[in-house]
């Protein structure tokens, strides 16, 4: 399945993601219960992030964004497993 996302997820409900960079292109899948939900490749050559020599980087969490943005707004996020994996790099060292 490829394209946009017919249904939505509900809350409590598990899915997955997965990120991955190859070159100037970064590929994006989501699934749930072992099918693949949706899936999106984008070209980032010419987004400003494609310089070689910079890191990319990743943030697990979540960011509420409401009309609203009353003070006591709350979200809520879990993470049952969190895994990467960092390819090509001379030396590892430096990524923290």
């Amino acid at each position: 399945m490829s394209g946009t996302l017919i249904y939505g997820i509900e809350l409590d409900e598990i899915f997955s993601y997965s990120i991955e960079v190859d070159g100037d292109m970064l590929m994006v899948t989501i699934s749930q219960d072992g099918e693949q939900l949706a899936y999106r490749e984008v070209d980032m050559a010419d987004s400003g992030y494609d310089n070689s020599s910079d890191f990319m980087y990743f943030k697990a969490g979540i960011y509420l964004n409401d009309k609203t943005s009353d003070d006591d707004d709350t979200a809520k996020v879990s993470f049952y497993v969190l895994e990467n994996d960092h390819e090509n790099y001379d030396d590892e060292s430096n990524l923290m």
